[in-house]
C-alpha cells in the first residue's frame, strides 16, 4: 500500500514542479514587457533638443510635422 502512495506523490511532485516553472516563466516574461516603455516621437524630439542634436528651429519644424499627421 505504501508503494502506491509513493507513486502518487512522485507524480504530484513533478506536476507541482512543472506548474512552478510555468509560473516563473510567465512572471518573467510579463515583467520584461512591463519595463519596455512606449516613447512618443515628441519625447524623442525633446531629448534630441536637450542633447543639442537639433536646434530650436529644427525642433519646431519637426514638431509641426508630427502634429500635422
Amino acid at each position: 500500500m505504501n508503494a502506491n502512495t509513493y507513486g502518487i506523490n512522485l507524480w504530484v511532485g513533478w506536476l507541482a514542479m512543472a506548474i512552478g516553472i510555468a509560473v516563473v516563466i510567465y512572471l518573467v516574461s510579463r515583467a520584461e514587457r512591463d519595463y519596455t516603455q512606449k516613447v512618443s516621437a515628441e519625447d524623442i524630439l525633446k531629448k534630441r533638443l536637450a542633447r543639442g542634436e537639433i536646434n530650436k528651429d529644427e525642433y519646431r519644424a519637426l514638431k509641426n510635422m508630427l502634429t500635422q499627421n
